[in-house]
């Protein structure tokens, strides 16, 4: 999408009195706090959208991300259970393939990203219509961030993301709901975030090491597991028994829990991932861990270079045979 287009694209949201509505928000939590939010808080505030004509369509319950510019906030897993979401996005990844061509694809190439609007997501989209009260909502769907960006996470232009996420994007810290925790947790605690992905794949002698790693970081301060018990996509979480404390989990609020307690640790160890990014952006110092470095380096690196220059928070990534054997030692 050229610059021309994308402010055409701001046009049309600004010219209209109609309500907006952003989403839904389909991918993974790591693109949503460092793209998404950003994006969407840039396009409202920078074209003087009030935030009650604002309404987000996420999962999980994440309303905190997006409440500074938006009014509304409507929950997917209102809408439709864990299985029948996951069943849908399988449906909306599949189509997306079939069209992929339409969206700038590859021939028949399989990605969870919403490179384009799909049928799948049409019970979605109706809910949030009825929902907002106007039976033609304006849509921001967020396949206009990917058209934007996507030609910065590419060679040539990929050593100028940076720039390209400031200009197109506004940061602001996440403030959580407190009250969102319905646990009693310790007063001073680690939180520990441990699933199993292609990059840091827990099983055998390395699922062995998170255990022990966790077991040397209890010697510290208490531990609080971000477990929630539910598999809501590829990633599985690492059995534990009894080594820390594990709050209970809402399905329609989980995501807005787990950031009001990455909030209020002294610390934040996270398989890396899109979701080790939230501590840094609660203002947690946070270290995240891998097996294998086999992921994208470029948006680790804008995410350390936020963290460093931006938010002047701590954010390592670091292998998790060195960090448990650093952890052990000390």
């Amino acid at each position: 999408m050229t610059r021309r287009e994308l402010q055409a694209e701001i046009d049309r949201l600004k010219s209209s009195s109609r309500p907006i509505l952003c989403g839904p928000w389909l991918g993974e939590v790591g693109f949503e706090l460092l793209y998404w939010v950003p994006f969407l808080r840039w396009v409202i505030q920078s074209a003087k959208i009030s935030p009650d004509r604002v309404w987000i369509l996420s999962r999980g319950g994440p309303r905190s991300w997006y409440g500074d510019f938006s009014a509304h906030y409507l929950e997917a897993y209102e809408a439709l259970s864990v299985d029948a979401l996951r069943d849908l996005n399988i449906r909306r990844v599949a189509e997306q393939a079939v069209r992929g061509r339409e969206f700038g694809l590859r021939r028949r190439q399989v990605t969870a990203k919403q490179f384009g609007r799909t049928e799948a997501e049409a019970p979605l989209l109706a809910y949030a219509t009825q929902r907002t009260g106007h039976p033609e909502p304006l849509v921001l769907h967020p396949s206009v961030l990917y058209r934007v960006f996507r030609p910065f996470w590419r060679p040539p232009k990929g050593n100028r993301l940076f720039e390209a996420w400031t200009q197109m994007t506004r940061l602001q810290r996440i403030t959580p709901d407190l009250g969102a925790i319905s646990n009693r947790l310790p007063e001073r605690y680690i939180a520990v975030k441990a699933y199993t992905s292609e990059a840091c794949r827990l099983v055998g002698p390395n699922a062995d090491a998170m255990r022990g790693l966790i077991r040397s970081l209890q010697r510290t301060l208490p531990v609080v597991l971000l477990h929630t018990g539910h598999s809501y996509d590829e990633h599985g979480e690492l059995e534990l028994q009894a080594q820390g404390v594990t709050p209970s989990f809402d399905v329609r609020s989980n995501l807005e829990q787990q950031t009001a307690i990455v909030a209020g640790a002294q610390e934040f160890v996270s398989t890396y991932g899109g979701f080790a990014y939230l501590g840094p952006l609660v203002g947690t110092p946070t270290r995240a861990v891998f097996t294998h470095a086999n992921f994208r380096r470029d948006h680790r690196d804008l995410m350390k270079r936020v963290a460093k220059d931006l938010l002047r928070v701590t954010f390592s990534v670091t292998s998790l045979s060195a960090y448990a054997d650093g952890r052990r030692a000390a």
